[in-house]
């Protein structure tokens, strides 16, 4: 089996960043021998086989006694794959089921928690179920419609007690596309299909009418439920509002994080309201318009990310510049004589290290580009806001005059 690296590497990122686990963590995958459980068992030993986790993972498997042979099958591609990988299997079969059938779903869910767990105690480790986003939101759709509490219609949480979801970064087809080019071995869950069971309805008879009518409705639900988890002070980061600032200048607004972390995920409301004020409207694409500024912070690009309005949106090192104005700027005069040169790539590092308060130099520096009308005035003397502003002036002077990127800047100390 070859493992398709970039969907492993991908899970694996969202569980660091998100706090589910850490190098030193121990961890019962809950698995059904059905494709979700079966990538994520293949995802997970993969992090340990690639050195991300020091303890090797269990599994667990739970014989429910209600579906025949198809059990037997389901449990020997898991025994398989675990011998193969040297994986401790752990095996319980459920001998008595209630004989009111009505409510079997329930009952045997409950019946895995308990046995995952007390192993999961026994163990000191978490239990890492395959719950994707297309799971969530069936859930959330459900409790839509039998209760009025906000914290149950968000959907599956991405952890609670032991339990961590670590593929709640990722649809359903996503798991699909990874099975099929890592060709991963699983079985089809025939119950899956039996329509009295409630979320099989809902799977089977609501969802195809909501994808048909609103194909990107579960971007949607994603954007919804985290900014609704953070209101409710339930995200699984625990984040603040004081981790971000917000100065207003008379050109744009500045925005960055402690430390000028780059996670603006969970501050897109933050930011949309910031774009709001400068365009003027409150009507847009600015939803789809910030998951690709989320990409091109990732990607490292300076921008401008256009918004509607005229409203431009500028990336430097983790601090966001929000503006409706152009850049159209004055030749300063009465530079100093004395200059020395001082390259793109080692501005940046000064930059940097002003940023994250460990100057380089203590006394002020004029800088400005060749060829450019624009004077910044930057340095440890500098209050750091304006600092920043300034900096931002020129990186727009940049944006503007790209083939100034591979000169120099003058600067003197």
């Amino acid at each position: 089996m070859k493992l398709y690296k970039p969907f492993s590497y991908f899970v694996k990122d969202f569980s660091f960043n998100h706090g589910l686990i850490d190098k030193n963590s121990k961890i019962l995958v809950a698995v059904s021998g059905g494709g979700d459980s079966m990538a994520l068992l293949s995802v997970i030993v993969d992090w340990y086989e690639s050195g991300f986790l020091r303890h090797a993972p269990n599994a667990c498997y739970v014989h429910h006694n209600t579906r025949g042979d198809e059990h037997d099958t389901e449990m020997e591609v898991v025994k398989n794959f675990c011998h193969k990988h040297t994986i401790y299997l752990h095996i319980h079969k459920v001998d008595k089921l209630p004989k009111n059938r009505s409510n079997l779903e329930n009952f045997l869910r409950e019946k895995r928690k308990k046995i995952f767990e007390d192993i999961a105690k026994q163990m000191g480790a978490v239990v890492a179920t395959a719950h994707h986003i297309d799971d969530s939101f069936e859930w959330s759709l459900m409790q839509t419609f039998k209760t009025a509490s906000l914290k149950s219609i968000l959907g599956i949480p991405v952890k609670n007690n032991y339990f961590i979801r670590p593929f709640m970064c990722v649809s359903k087809k996503h798991i699909q596309n990874f099975c099929d080019l890592s060709k991963i071995s699983f079985v089809e869950d025939s119950s899956n299909r039996e329509l009295h069971f409630e979320r099989n309805y809902i799977r089977h008879k609501i969802i195809p009418l909501i994808r048909e009518r609103y194909p990107q409705h579960l971007k949607k639900y994603v954007y919804r439920a985290n900014q609704m988890a953070k209101r409710l002070g339930v995200h699984a980061r625990g984040l603040q509002s004081s981790e971000l600032t917000l100065l207003r200048k008379k050109d744009g607004s500045i925005i960055y994080l402690k430390k000028f972390a780059k996670n603006f995920e969970d501050y897109l409301e933050e930011i949309k309201a910031e774009i709001i004020f400068y365009s003027g409207k409150k009507r847009g694409k600015i939803a789809d318009q910030l998951q690709k500024l989320l990409k091109a912070i990732k990607n490292g690009r300076l921008g401008p990310l256009n918004f509607s309005g005229g409203v431009r949106v500028y990336n430097f090192s983790g601090v966001l510049f929000v503006t409706n104005q152009k850049v159209d700027w004055k030749s300063k005069k009465g530079l100093p004589k004395k200059w020395e040169t001082m390259n793109f790539k080692q501005y940046k590092e000064y930059l940097f290290s002003r940023l994250t308060k460990e100057p380089m130099a203590s006394a002020t520096l004029l800088v400005s580009l060749k060829n450019s009308p624009y004077l910044a005035k930057l340095g440890s003397h500098t209050p750091l806001d304006d600092d920043m502003h300034n900096s931002i002036q020129l990186y727009r002077q940049w944006s503007k005059n790209k083939h100034l990127l591979s000169k120099s800047l003058d600067f003197q100390i």
